[in-house]
């Protein structure tokens, strides 16, 4: 007895239309999904809830005591809002520098950039709230460097692909806190200046 595929094929989808079904078969064997309407579109990333972390600026003190050979140490209160319409997991404020002047122009040339520490809060921030946040030994500067910008840069990573901060894209620019604006995480900078003169303590410039 010879089979009429089509009128088969004609008999099971009309009553699927007839229900108001919708029918579509993808490529790749793996057949027809029916769905009851429209397909819903992903929303807008920018439309769902998320926090947006911005620096405020910071304070630091000078903690010789924790002094090396080649750095000088500073405990810093680190200020951050959250603008955004959710709360924030935990993250990190890391410290970048930028060199303007050196004793060491192999090591520590003009211009050259790198991350220096960082201060973590741990617990997040709720939507529009600012907090303060310090630590013991917050970042260190290097001895050889005689005048250096200080930045503070919000949920960055300590260790990316490089030491220049202002290039991170992608992955190192989100880090670990999906916000919805990633480019408003810098604040600074500081200027540190330090007199080659006996007994003279270092001057700190805005």
């Amino acid at each position: 007895m010879k089979i009429d595929r089509a009128s088969i094929l004609k008999n099971i989808i009309h009553p699927a239309m007839a229900l108001g079904l919708t029918m579509s078969a993808f490529a790749g064997g793996n057949g027809p999904v029916i769905t009851t309407g429209p397909i819903e579109r992903s929303p807008d990333i920018k439309l769902l809830p998320r926090p947006d972390l911005v620096p405020l600026g910071f304070t630091s003190t000078r903690k010789e005591q924790y002094d090396t050979q080649w750095h000088r140490a500073y405990s810093a209160t680190v200020t951050v809002a959250n603008f955004g319409t959710a709360k924030s997991e935990h993250f990190a404020c890391i410290f970048g520098f930028k060199v303007l002047a050196t004793n060491d122009p192999v090591k520590y040339p003009v211009g050259s950039k790198g991350l220096c520490g960082f201060v973590t809060f741990t617990e997040g921030l709720d939507v529009t709230e600012i907090r303060d946040e310090s630590s013991t030994v917050s970042f260190s500067i290097p001895k050889s460097v005689s005048k250096i910008e200080i930045y503070l840069l919000v949920d960055r990573y300590l260790w990316g692909t490089d030491d220049d901060w202002e290039n991170d894209s992608g992955a190192e620019l989100t880090c670990n806190i999906a916000e919805s604006n990633e480019l408003n995480n810098v604040w600074g900078p500081k200027v540190y200046s330090f007199i080659p003169l006996p007994n003279t303590p270092p001057v700190v410039s805005w």
